[in-house]
């Protein structure tokens, strides 16, 4: 799916102290319009905390049967902002912005999706592994998570390789 993330810096000041130390949240399907999921970044992430308190959001417009490629940055942005006000109940104002499309970008899993992660991944020659976001999740922890798992599995053959060598 076609993906466009859109960037906020909130003002420290607008920022509800009901929302602090949260990391985000995800829309349900049936209520989305056209904000999908939110990053609080600059809660999730220290590089990304502002030292004036403001808050840095990542916020994630389009799906899988929702072409978001023909919206303008302005129409991104104002999307962003509608959805976003609505969700956390506060007329948000941002002070800094900047959109990046990512075309293409999101696996769509289908039905029995992990189940044929499961085939390819008996068919695979030995010391083969496969890693990212078409596997086991799109989001970066998940990612992380695959990636780990996958390095693992590597690690622990070259072991027992060495072991049956010596």
């Amino acid at each position: 799916a076609d993906i466009i993330m859109v960037r906020l810096r909130v003002p420290a000041a607008d920022w509800p102290a009901r929302l602090s130390g949260m990391s985000g949240y995800l829309v349900p399907k049936s209520r989305q319009r056209w904000v999908t999921a939110t990053s609080f970044g600059s809660q999730k992430w220290e590089q990304w905390r502002p030292a004036n308190g403001d808050q840095i959001l990542r916020v994630s417009i389009g799906r899988d049967g929702l072409p978001v490629d023909s919206l303008s940055d302005d129409d991104a942005l104002t999307a962003a902002v509608t959805d976003l006000s609505v969700h956390l109940d506060f007329d948000v104002q941002p002070t800094d912005t900047s959109v990046m499309r990512w075309i293409d970008a999101f696996p769509q899993y289908r039905p029995f999706h992990y189940a044929r992660v499961s085939e390819l991944e008996t068919s695979l020659p030995a010391g083969i592994h496969v890693a990212g976001a078409s596997y086991r999740g799109i989001g970066v922890p998940a990612c992380i998570a695959d990636g780990q798992r996958a390095a693992h599995a590597i690690a622990s053959s070259m072991t027992q390789t060495r072991e049956f060598l010596s």
